[in-house]
């Protein structure tokens, strides 16, 4: 799936990669190459073929020492069942790659997730701070204003004993006006 670059960039590292292949697309490029690999062997071997087939005499010389020696023939199957698995072998390595690679991508997805998530912890972590100061300062705000309330009650009632007072000296003060005006009118008559 995954040939081509790698970039990295910022924390936590992030591995894009410049390639747009499908995993479908990177199985069926698993596949092909085996296949490529299985015609090459092939090719391979015909071509031995090929060059037996040239000398005449060479071939019937080989067919004869194939005879001759039956430790040659279990060496040419062992041979072959060792191709066989190589091929496999090889196709589960190119699987188990592709396998490695797609989890390298989910494991980089997760780490991006965790990094956003921790991002969005630690802000939301902050905003509770600043949240919480906030309250706090709301709350010495409201204390001091009731204190104020009581002052100012207190205030209110020593105002209206000043008022009352202050009824006091202008009742006072009208009778002194009173008195002043008719005293001396008294005094006249």
């Amino acid at each position: 799936m995954h040939s081509g670059t790698l970039e990295r960039m910022g924390s936590p590292i992030k591995r894009t990669l410049s390639r747009g292949v499908s995993e479908d697309e990177s199985l069926r490029n698993i596949i092909k190459e085996t296949e490529c690999s299985a015609r090459r062997l092939t090719r391979s071997e015909s071509r031995g073929g090929t060059l037996k087939r040239r000398s005449g005499s060479q071939q019937s010389e080989d067919q004869e020492l194939m005879m001759e020696l039956p430790e040659m023939l279990d060496l040419q199957a062992s041979y072959d069942d060792v191709l066989r698995e190589l091929r496999g072998l090889e196709l589960q390595r190119e699987t188990v790659l592709f396998q490695v690679d797609v989890l390298h991508d989910a494991l980089e997805g997760a780490e991006e997730m965790l990094a956003e998530a921790q991002r969005e912890a630690s802000h939301a972590t902050m905003e509770l701070a600043q949240e919480r100061e906030a309250k706090r300062k709301l709350e010495d705000m409201v204390s001091s204003l009731m204190q104020e309330v009581e002052r100012l009650k207190e205030v209110m009632n020593s105002a209206e004993l000043t008022k009352t007072c202050w009824e006091v000296i202008t009742l006072i003060e009208v009778h002194l006006i009173v008195v002043c005006v008719f005293l001396p009118l008294i005094y006249i008559h």
